[in-house]
């Protein structure tokens, strides 16, 4: 992960995850990327009258402030101890540019909690969706260090599990424990198709790993798993994200749901 990009919703001060991946970014040798997305006025509100002339100006008074943040930002960063930074300032909704810009990436920090401006289960889902790329989303409550000691994964042997903790490799390296969730049905390869060797990749990628299992029968899926990864006192929980189409996991309320609404730990999701 040498290339991340963070979200940016406030820079006085700066966002809580900002911060955060300022500090991810200085652990992991990395460089960083802010971002500020300066919503443009829907298009039923442009028009010539005073109040939407004066809308407009707004939107272009904020959106210079912010792209003349470049310096503050490289500064800022730099006294966390990142390596190289760059900030960039666009008029766009945020899901769109998350979508552009992500893909010059390895990793994308998205904020949650209610004073994240558009940080609701919706949002978060369109961007970990359209960015294909590894997105950790840190909850607003989260304003310490981040740290990698015991990171939880969420394994069910899917292919989109499998795309987590490939993602999540640079990172479950540097761990002390690592946690594997499962419930109590085994993974089973595709009929016809040779197994995956857990034991095997860990070894090859020398991962200390763990097992342990967690029952959903006082609770839905999502809340057995984040109680699994809150038993293991876990630093970081990697999933993958949507199993299902995105709008029968959305009718169901799904796991990923449940993890973006109410994980206090970060999250590293891949689609």
């Amino acid at each position: 992960m040498q290339d991340i990009l963070v979200h940016v919703t406030s820079y006085s001060p700066w966002s809580h995850a900002t911060v955060f991946a300022a500090r991810l970014a200085a652990q992991l040798r990395a460089n960083l990327t802010g971002l500020w997305c300066e919503e443009p006025l829907p298009a039923v509100f442009i028009g010539e009258t005073p109040p939407m002339v004066r809308l407009e100006e707004d939107v272009q008074r904020n959106l210079q402030h912010a792209r003349a943040l470049s310096t503050p930002f490289r500064n800022w960063t730099s006294s966390h101890g990142v390596a190289d930074s760059d900030w960039l300032a666009c008029e766009s909704m945020p899901a769109r540019a998350l979508r552009h810009v992500g893909s010059w990436h390895d990793l994308l920090v998205l904020g949650s909690g209610p004073d994240v401006p558009w940080g609701g289960e919706t949002q978060l889902a369109d961007a970990i969706v359209g960015a294909q790329r590894p997105v950790m989303v840190v909850p607003e409550s989260r304003l310490q260090d981040p740290r990698m000691e015991r990171i939880a994964v969420a394994w069910d042997g899917s292919a989109s599990a499998m795309r987590a903790l490939h993602a999540a490799l640079p990172v479950l390296t540097r761990s002390t424990r690592v946690i594997f969730l499962h419930d109590d049905a085994p993974p089973v390869a595709p009929a016809g198709l040779p197994p995956f060797d857990l034991d095997r990749f860990a070894s090859r990628h020398r991962l200390p790993i763990e097992r342990a299992m967690f029952t959903t029968q006082s609770s839905t899926t999502g809340g057995a798993l984040l109680s699994g990864a809150m038993a293991a006192n876990a630093d970081l929980l990697v999933m993958g994200a949507f199993g299902h189409s995105r709008t029968r996991e959305w009718v169901l309320g799904g796991v990923s749901r449940h993890m973006l609404a109410h994980s206090p730990i970060p999250l590293l999701m891949q689609h």
